[in-house]
């Protein structure tokens, strides 16, 4: 045996800190973190009728900023994609050309459903960790991403976990 290639890392870095402007304007793809309503427990559990996503924070004022796109990306994968009810799961990536500008991808991905009384759990994060490499996996021509996840229901040691999660996927 005399050699054996390595086939080269990525270069990656992942960087937290608060959703701005310059984090989304800056970035290929833009993934979107999205909580699913919480079911009512007095719902009929035969219906297949979805409820709508009530984006929040940094995510309502992107998709107002795209004119609704966002919101409609939902809706129009709404059975599958369960409105992020469902951890990690994504739905295809949206394409916005905006004149003068580079073309970008946005990407909603499910953070499970809201519970204002429990945070978000260590095995939930790995799962959203794991489908942000994924989604930057399936997007190719995506040189940079943002993620935006909602920083108040997420503790400094879940981004460990997730942070855990995104490196071990890119390999």
């Amino acid at each position: 045996c005399g050699a054996m290639e390595w086939t080269p890392s990525p270069s990656v870095s992942l960087t937290a800190g608060p959703a701005g402007d310059a984090a989304v304007d800056d970035a290929d793809l833009v993934i979107v973190g999205v909580f699913a309503p919480k079911k009512d427990k007095d719902g009929d559990d035969e219906s297949d009728e979805v409820e709508a996503i009530a984006f929040d924070g940094a995510a309502k004022e992107l998709d107002e900023k795209l004119g609704g796109a966002l919101t409609e990306l939902a809706a129009d994968n709404s059975k599958a994609f369960q409105n992020g009810g469902s951890a990690g799961s994504v739905t295809p990536a949206l394409r916005v050309a905006t004149p003068g500008a580079k073309s970008k991808r946005y990407v909603l991905l499910g953070l499970g459903t809201y519970d204002a009384d429990k945070p978000v759990d260590s095995p939930t994060l790995m799962k959203i960790g794991s489908a942000v490499s994924s989604a930057c996996h399936d997007e190719k021509r995506a040189a940079s991403a943002s993620v935006l996840l909602p920083g108040d229901r997420l503790g400094p040691s879940l981004y460990r976990d997730f942070a855990t999660a995104f490196y071990s996927g890119l390999y």
